[in-house]
């Protein structure tokens, strides 16, 4: 630096120099991006393994460059390396493993060559600007090779050389065709592949697809022999050829056939259009598809050369536009016509509609084989010169002079042949379906002749067995029974049937008065005369005789008979004028049951009886899926000890053997509604019962009203009415009367009506009543009264009353020292109001078992009752027009949830006058003779008591407390009146009970 003088080497004037594009020079550039060992020196070889290296471009004109496995490269001696991974040349990549690049030859050694893809360009370029280009749809493999990246002195790239980069294939290389979407993978590569000469390819990046062009030959899996050709770019972009076979054609599938034409091989598979040669078969298909295993395609011709010298007989057969498939391994070929048949034997008079099979043993073949007489269809035909056999087919037979079917019968075996004119079958199982369209039936009888020029059919069965007979009309409904012997007449269409032993229809048996059943054309049965009918089939319910029968089929017949209905001493038979077995019910008529129904009209002169004592007119009908008969009409009790009796109307039904019959508002033969129950006449305030009769009144007041069944009781001569359980003695809950025709006796039991013009106070009620039925046609009893009337009640009172006035009250009450408890378990009374009043059978049992104990403990439901009233003796007061409860004791179970279970002295009324203008009285004393009186009437609570502590608290009650409007427009008003309207109450209620 002294001197001033700088010496210039000779790397800086080659950096200039190439620079200015004046000298070669590369452009290798190996990065380390790993924050390992960057790489390792080895001493011994003096090789650099270096890691974590992504990329390394060999040149940038030319596009080369490799991405590592694993990001590894080892650098030897003046920059030469080794590595394994995706090497890019151009518009190609091969993947490979042991790459060499020697740097003074500017080249890379692959010694395996996994793959060699090749990209050609689209003409299209990218955002970027770039060429846009696509791999061919095959790829190379498996050789090994050299790649010479450009000229030794033109690393750079500064001249512009063509023949650059280049590959040259030191051995075999090889392309598949095992891709799934390629025949769906069946080429395998082990045995389907084409084989590459050793090739040059220069200029990888800018070839076309004319450029490429391989030689080398097609190994196909002993399809063919091998074919030398050369692979081109098919119109897929897979590699491929078009040729064509020699004159003679190749042999094919080790020589089992031929073919002779054009041959393709590309990603859409091995392809063909040509002739094919089989046996005696000849075809030209224009899309034949060659695989390892099989031949597919379409012939427009095909033909089979008849062969009658030879050990297996040959027909003549021509065919056209059919589909192929030749299993050569399996000896098999399989062809399938699409729009016309096969025509077979000179003359073509016989026609095969499906598939024929073309073995070395024969001539096979499945589907419809037709002639003029009629056609049989089959899986497996065994052909002959003249004749045609099968273990199993279908025959059907034409009608004379007719388009449609005579016979047509299935699963059966046997020959047809056509010298003779004969045909024997015979079923293949105990089932055979033979039909017979002009008669729409078909049978099951499992062998038959038939005689083609006589034109009759001859079944046969095994001996002791029996045949089925189908009718395959729609509209008969598949009607099926079963007889010994058939002949059919093809010329009249006449089937006979004899031995027949039933005949099942709609639910019903049909037995035959005759065992011979004769069908006419379209499956009419003739009349049947002095049938019998069992319905339905399964419970055997019902029996009609000397029936006239016309079966329509297995869901419908018509007719009459007579059905035997006898009960007591009464000997009986219906008339059924109308006798219809057909699909009823709601649904889709297929899925309709079938139910045998019979209508008769029984009139007030043939003394008709439903039971022993209950007469009927009007009309009976017969529905066999239930025991029971309907009876629409009226009836009418012979019960000596009713004096009010007359028709009443039902529509129920019932079992002769056990009748219960249905009623709700039954009307007598003026229209008028009649009732059974207890009743309150609102002209002379009487409490009468009623027997299915009109009410004195017709606004007279219900206390307990029955609707529901009736049955009666011949042991006891008694008559029940009311909830079907409680007639069947099998219920706790609903209403019930009974009435004794020996004793006149009238009882009613349930849910009682007590004062229901009281509004915004509830009585719930059900109890007990006894009286004697001596009801005149009138009003006038005479001196004597109406009879008397015991009533038993449960009582539930719902009032509104203060919450500060009924502390002070139960207080006092329950404070009662001297008052007897209830004793719950020696009358049954209780256990059967509770039923009315708790519908939850689990706590019913609860309550109940605990009130066996002497002790009743009510659920909180019972919290809204007032006052509850286990049982009270009432008697109808018809002056006052009131119950009132008799003697001076009231039971009180419970006041306002809170349990007493004990008796207290008191009184009750309900007046229940004719004018609806209903009240309630309730008056209670405890042991300290204070007492406390209740009286409601129109939405006033009246209330007096002599206990000053509930005056006191009444005092103090504020006027809302007084005036409620519990609901919407209704107002409740509590007053308070002097004790001497409770002791004038008191007084009145007590002369009643004198």
């Amino acid at each position: 630096m002294e001197s001033g003088e700088v010496e210039i080497k000779p790397k800086l004037s080659h950096y200039v120099m190439a620079s200015r594009n004046k000298e070669d020079y590369d452009f290798l550039n190996v990065i380390s991006t790993t924050r390992d060992d960057n790489g390792v020196f080895s001493l011994k070889d003096s090789i650099m393994t270096v890691n974590g290296v992504p990329h390394v471009q060999f040149s940038r004109p030319q596009r080369v460059a490799v991405i590592p496995y694993n990001e590894r490269i080892r650098i030897g001696r003046n920059r030469n390396m080794t590595f394994s991974g995706k090497l890019f040349a151009g518009s190609t990549v091969i993947q490979g493993k042991e790459m060499s690049f020697d740097y003074p030859l500017f080249g890379i050694q692959i010694d395996s060559i996994k793959t060699f893809d090749l990209y050609i360009p689209t003409g299209k370029v990218d955002p970027d600007g770039q060429e846009v280009s696509l791999a061919i749809g095959s790829r190379i493999e498996n050789f090994s090779g050299y790649l010479q990246i450009d000229a030794p002195q033109n690393k750079a790239g500064i001249a512009d050389i063509p023949l650059f980069p280049a590959i040259q294939s030191k051995e075999h290389a090889y392309v598949y065709y095992d891709a799934p979407d390629i025949q769906q993978g069946v080429y395998l590569r082990d045995s389907f592949y084409f084989q590459m000469d050793r090739f040059t390819f220069n200029s990888l990046d800018r070839f076309i697809g004319e450029d490429l062009a391989f030689r080398g030959r097609l190994v196909s899996d002993s399809i063919f022999p091998v074919i030398e050709e050369t692979a081109v770019l098919m119109p897929d972009s897979s590699l491929g050829f078009i040729t064509q076979s020699p004159d003679d054609g190749w042999g094919t599938y080790v020589d089992r056939g031929r073919y002779t034409g054009e041959l393709s091989l590309s990603n859409q598979g091995l392809l063909g259009k040509g002739l094919i040669q089989y046996l005696r078969a000849r075809a030209f298909s224009e899309d034949v598809v060659f695989k390892p295993k099989q031949m597919i395609g379409s012939a427009r011709q095909f033909d089979i050369s008849e062969d009658r010298q030879g050990p297996i007989f040959m027909p003549k057969v021509e065919g056209s536009n059919v589909l192929i498939n030749w299993l050569p391994y399996r000896d098999s070929m399989y062809v399938t016509t699409q729009d016309k048949a096969f025509d077979f034997y000179e003359g073509a008079t016989h026609t095969l509609a499906g598939t024929l099979i073309l073995t070395p043993d024969g001539l096979r073949g499945r589907g419809t084989f037709d002639w003029e007489k009629g056609y049989m269809d089959s899986k497996l035909f065994a052909f002959g010169a003249h004749d045609v056999n099968a273990d199993t087919l279908d025959l059907k037979i034409r009608a004379l002079g007719a388009d449609d079917l005579a016979f047509d019968t299935r699963n059966i075996n046997g020959n047809a042949d056509f010298d003779i004119q004969q045909g024997k079958f015979r079923a293949n199982s105990e089932e055979l379906n033979t039909v017979m369209p002009y008669n729409k039936y078909q049978t099951s009888m499992n062998e038959f002749e038939w005689d083609m020029k006589a034109e009759t059919i001859t079944f046969k069965t095994d001996p002791g067995k029996m045949a089925d007979f189908l009718c395959i009309d729609p509209v008969q409904d598949s009607l099926t029974f079963k007889g010994k012997t058939a002949f059919y007449n093809l010329r009249s269409n006449l089937l006979q049937i004899g031995g027949v032993p039933n005949i099942f229809s709609a639910d019903a048996w049909i037995y035959p008065d005759s065992g011979l059943v004769e069908v006419k054309p379209g499956g009419v049965i003739t009349t049947l005369e002095n049938a019998r009918i069992v319905a339905d089939t399964s419970n055997k319910y019902h029996v009609i005789n000397r029936a006239t029968i016309d079966i329509k089929g297995k869901r419908h017949y018509e007719g009459s008979g007579f059905y035997e209905y006898n009960v007591g001493p009464h000997k009986q038979e219906i008339a059924f004028e109308r006798i219809t077995g057909y699909p009823v019910k709601k649904g889709q008529f297929s899925e309709k049951k079938s139910i045998t129904r019979a209508e008769g009209d029984i009139t007030d002169s043939l003394n008709f009886y439903i039971d022993t004592k209950t007469r009927f007119m009007g009309t009976i009908i017969l529905e066999a899926d239930a025991p029971e008969l309907t009876f629409q009409g009226y009836a009418f009790l012979e019960a000596d000890k009713l004096n009010r009796k007359n028709w009443f109307s039902i529509n129920s039904k019932g079992d002769k053997n056990n009748l219960l019959i249905a009623y709700d508002n039954p009307r007598d033969l003026n229209g008028e509604i009649c009732h059974t129950g207890f009743f309150i006449n609102r002209a002379t305030s009487y409490l009468y019962p009623s027997i299915m009769s009109m009410l004195f009144l017709r606004k007279d007041r219900p206390i307990l009203e029955t609707s529901g069944y009736f049955r009666y009781d011949k042991a006891g001569d008694t008559f029940y009415f009311g909830d079907s359980s409680k007639v069947m003695n099998v219920g706790r809950r609903g209403n019930l009367m009974v009435f004794n025709n020996k004793t006149a006796a009238v009882n009613g039991e349930g849910k009682l009506t007590f004062g229901s013009g009281l509004d915004m106070v509830k009585i719930e009620a059900a109890g007990t009543l006894a009286s004697i039925f001596n009801v005149p046609d009138s009003l006038a009893y005479g001196e004597t009264g109406p009879p008397k009337t015991f009533l038993e009640a449960m009582i539930g009172l719902q009032m509104i009353i203060p919450a500060n006035l009924m502390k002070v009250m139960v207080k006092d009450l329950t404070a009662s020292f001297d008052a007897n408890y209830i004793d719950y378990v020696s009358d049954p009374f209780y256990e059967k109001g509770l039923a009315e009043f708790i519908p939850d059978d689990a706590q019913y049992f609860e309550v109940t078992n605990i009130m066996r104990t002497r002790a009743l403990d009510l659920p909180e439901s019972f919290d809204k009752h007032t006052f509850f009233l286990p049982k009270v003796n009432l008697k109808w007061d018809s002056e006052l027009q009131s119950f009132v409860s008799s003697g001076d004791k009231l039971g009180m179970a419970s006041i306002q949830g809170e349990m007493l279970n004990r008796y207290l002295s008191g009184n009750l009324e309900i007046r229940m006058p004719s004018n609806g203008d209903d009240r309630l009285y309730l008056y209670l004393k405890s042991s300290a003779n204070f007492f406390y009186f209740f009286g409601y009437r129109e939405g006033i609570l009246s209330i007096a008591s002599n206990n000053p502590e509930f005056q006191d608290a009444a005092a103090g009650l504020k006027a809302k407390e007084l005036v409620l409007e519990p609901e919407k427009d209704k107002i409740y008003e509590i007053q308070f009146v002097d004790t001497d309207t409770a002791e004038r109450w008191l007084r009145r209620i007590q002369d009643a009970n004198k």
